[in-house]
């Protein structure tokens, strides 16, 4: 979107339209104007009338890092890990001859996993 403060009143506006008609609300507070070739002074006003702060590339988003460039495998291993861990969790707490208490897996099976997933 261009910079100008007229197409941010829209935008809020829209997004106070699908805020009333499905009852969710924007928490301006956590959102962020990232300026892409637009003056200092004019990105904090801008930030100001919508409520939210300025921010700069890159930055995280969901977990992903978002920049100008595209991404290198290395920026994506903080989430892959994540995902394995809860994918090793899930798997060995629905493993057969596991002990609610103690966590006890067969070796066997835990073996397995680490094989398949790691």
């Amino acid at each position: 979107m261009e910079g100008e403060r007229q197409l941010l009143d829209n935008f809020k506006n829209v997004l106070q339209t699908l805020s009333n008609s499905t009852g969710l609300k924007v928490n301006y507070s956590k959102s962020m104007l990232v300026p892409i070739n637009i003056d200092t002074q004019e990105s904090v006003s801008l930030a100001q009338s919508f409520g939210c702060s300025v921010g700069s590339l890159p930055f995280t988003y969901l977990g992903l890092p978002l920049g100008l460039t595209k991404p290198k495998i290395i920026d994506f291993l903080p989430m892959v890990s994540k995902c394995e861990k809860k994918a090793l969790l899930h798997l060995c707490f629905s493993l057969p001859g596991r002990q609610i208490g103690s966590y006890q897996l067969h070796l066997h099976s835990f073996v397995h996993i680490l094989y398949v997933y790691i």
